[in-house]
């Protein structure tokens, strides 16, 4: 026997007697697939991200949008029971109302024509009635309003003090009022809204 041969032999041998895994190439084929996969799973999320960015730039048209809205001093209006010294004339015990309380805490709106709106509603007129749990209140009641945002002003007068009223804003919007009758002066925010 020739080297080669006897060289050949002996690997044979080795090769048969050596563990090994009877399925090599399928295992091998398996664990190849196994990292394309893992190499290729951060390639297709970073490609999902860009296809959602565009996505999204491409709905708006590219613009960017910004908030145009700003925090009001205006709170939405709820119904609830009305203070004890506001429940004057009211048959029940603990009559519920839209209202809305001054900065001070002893003046309210009580609103029977909620919501307020500007022009007035078809429905429905803009009545107030003003109830104050304060001294030194005579005369007259003046309201001086402000408009939120841009301004905008008015004036208008409650004959004979707080009471009932009809009070009409040139515009929608958060009005901030001013209100004075004899020595008290007191502030309210109003919302009213657009038909």
């Amino acid at each position: 026997m020739n080297t080669d041969d006897l060289l050949t032999t002996t690997i044979s041998d080795l090769a048969s007697r050596a563990p090994h895994d009877p399925d090599l190439a399928r295992t091998v084929r398996r664990r190849s697939r196994w990292r394309v996969a893992v190499a290729a799973a951060p390639v297709a999320a970073a490609l999902a991200v860009i296809v959602v960015v565009a996505a999204v730039v491409g709905a708006r048209g590219g613009r960017t949008e910004h908030p145009t809205t700003v925090p009001s001093a205006c709170t939405p209006v709820t119904t609830a029971v009305l203070p004890t010294w506001a429940r004057g004339g009211f048959s029940d015990a603990e009559p519920s109302m839209p209202f809305v309380t001054s900065s001070s805490g002893h003046l309210v709106a009580i609103l029977f024509g909620a919501p307020l709106s500007s022009p007035e509603a078809k429905d429905h007129a803009n009545k107030i009635l003003w109830v104050a749990n304060a001294a030194g209140g005579s005369g007259d009641m003046v309201i001086a309003g402000t408009r939120e945002g841009d301004g905008m002003t008015m004036t208008t007068t409650v004959p004979g003090g707080p009471g009932p009223s009809l009070v009409d804003m040139p515009g929608p919007g958060c009005w901030h009022l001013e209100i004075t009758w004899g020595t008290v002066h007191d502030s309210i925010e109003l919302l009213y809204v657009a038909p």
